[in-house]
């Protein structure tokens, strides 16, 4: 058994390879193997404090990525909503909105925004950035586009007169 108080301390970059090592351990272990170990990256377009800290990112590198995915997620809205059909029901109670697949257009805005990720994250944080957030990452962007999707708007008056609308 090792006595913690005896260790040497780390530097901030050591501690935080030494996280992301325990985390692939972790995914590893047999025992383990049931867990699903994923990462959540954003809320919206801000890194989430856990993201931050697990990764080790300064603040600058915090303001590079957010900045970089705010452009990213703009693009990736004006996207769909250029492409999206809209049907409205006659009676103005439902609309039904289909967004085709736009893997050309969505890809690019990935590429760009990886490559940010990588020349902030360097060589030594991005192989666990891929390997526990790469899934979440893709899912906060609608998958850039990857897949079609479709939802139903349903608009409601309620007993006081106000509006309700649900998807």
């Amino acid at each position: 058994m090792v006595d913690s108080t005896s260790e040497t301390p780390r530097s901030p970059e050591a501690e935080t390879l030494h996280r992301l090592e325990v985390l692939k351990w972790l995914k590893s272990n047999d025992e383990l193997a049931r867990i699903s170990l994923r990462l959540r990256v954003f809320d919206d377009a801000e890194l989430l404090p856990g993201f931050v800290k697990t990764f080790g990112l300064a603040p600058e590198e915090v303001s590079v990525l957010e900045a970089a995915t705010r452009r990213a997620n703009a693009r990736m809205t004006d996207l769909f909503v250029a492409a999206a059909k809209v049907r409205v029901a006659e009676d103005n109670s439902r609309a039904w909105v289909e967004v085709p697949a736009l893997p050309a257009a969505g890809g690019q805005v990935y590429d760009e925004l990886l490559q940010v990720f990588r020349t902030t994250m360097g060589p030594s944080r991005m192989p666990y950035f891929e390997e526990f957030a790469a899934d979440s990452f893709e899912h906060a962007f609608g998958n850039f586009g990857v897949r079609e999707s479709s939802f139903e708007l349903q608009r409601k008056t309620i007993g006081n007169g106000q509006t309700k609308f649900s998807i």
